[in-house]
């Protein structure tokens, strides 16, 4: 048993198939002495030892591994919407809100705005107005909204009916003006209010109670000034900063599209189905970054470009000589030979260029 178990720890730690073979004879002989095995059957067993090399777990782990992996499955293809709305409230992995909503566009699952009016303190599946499974944002899921704070308002609701205006929401919750700010630009207000007059309400609201000796300003019957109706972008950009993703079918990319196709850059949707070993150029936002110790200096760069994402295999030389670039680069252009099609591209890059956004 001592001999199995360091031959086993062994097994455990093999880097190269060829490591192994030093313990052939040793193993054939054994199992031919102690099981009564043939050599050949000795021999079929240490082959299916040898695949084992590096990695493998028991027979128990690999059963529960596959039921989740089944059970995960099945749900992404019957019920996508309330997978990725589960998904988004555990936070497994590596992977930021802004991709796995990129996913949701990926698998068809629409997103529903923000709403004070609807949200809750979870991300959760309703019907949108073509009756498709879509997902709602929680309140919380902007940035400096508490659980707690997400609850009130929800139980506020619940209790005394819809929120009728800015003032009579500002009447019935107390928070700091920052928060609200930061809700407005998020788009949680829009049913209330345009984003910027619910700024300029908030504002004089905070003016009001800081000099209580003023008028007051923001009776039912009051008015805001005249303001220009925020843009697309600008509704994407606010988004973006307070939350992390946006609801809207856009991404950062789209934005930059004309500017693009004045470089000759491909979209990593048509990477997909480009000839394996052809050259391309290629741009996308950066979404992860890792240069394990173990791959010999390489580095591996994941960019997305709206649903699609693909990885840049960055060798040592070029990791060397734009390090800085790398470093600091939100969005890259890339010349790469594709290594890989299909789903997720591999590119080897042959040259790299930052782009200014």
């Amino acid at each position: 048993w001592t001999e199995a178990d360091a031959f086993r720890k062994r097994v455990s730690g093999f880097r190269d198939l060829a490591d192994i073979e030093p313990d052939r004879a040793h193993f054939i002989e054994g199992a031919m002495r102690t099981q009564g095995a043939s050599q050949q059957q000795a021999s079929d067993v240490f082959e299916s030892i040898k695949a084992y090399q590096g990695y493998g777990f028991a027979e128990s782990h690999a059963w529960a591994l596959a039921l989740h992996a089944y059970a995960s499955a099945f749900l992404r293809v019957r019920y996508p919407a309330a997978f990725m709305a589960g998904i988004l409230n555990e936070a497994p992995g590596m992977w930021s809100a802004a991709t796995k909503r990129q996913e949701a566009r990926a698998w068809g699952v629409p997103f529903l705005p923000l709403d004070i009016q609807r949200s809750g303190a979870a991300y959760r599946v309703e019907r949108d107005a073509a009756n498709v499974s879509a997902i709602r944002p929680p309140l919380d899921a902007v940035k400096g909204v508490s659980r707690e704070l997400a609850r009130q308002i929800i139980s506020e609701r619940l209790t005394h009916g819809p929120y009728r205006s800015v003032h009579d929401l500002l009447r019935r919750i107390s928070a700091p003006t920052r928060i609200w700010e930061v809700l407005i630009r998020a788009g949680a207000l829009d049913t209330l209010s345009e984003r910027r007059e619910a700024l300029y309400l908030v504002r004089a609201a905070a003016a009001q109670e800081s000099n209580p000796q003023q008028p007051h300003l923001l009776e039912p019957h009051l008015e805001p000034p005249p303001l220009r109706a925020l843009e697309p972008d600008a509704s994407f950009a606010w988004e973006q900063a307070t939350r992390g993703f946006s609801s809207l079918e856009l991404h950062t990319m789209d934005f930059f599209r004309y500017r693009m196709r004045e470089l000759a850059a491909i979209t990593l949707w048509q990477v997909r189905h480009a000839p394996l070993k052809s050259h391309q150029r290629v741009a996308g936002l950066v979404i992860s970054k890792q240069k394990p110790p173990t791959a010999g200096g390489f580095a591996f760069y994941v960019i997305e470009d709206g649903p699609v994402r693909a990885q840049l295999i960055i060798s040592p030389q070029i990791w060397e000589r734009q390090r800085v670039l790398l470093r600091d680069a939100k969005i890259l252009i890339a010349d790469v030979v594709v290594e890989m099609g299909g789903a997720q591209p591999s590119l080897k890059v042959e040259r790299l260029m930052a782009f200014s956004a």
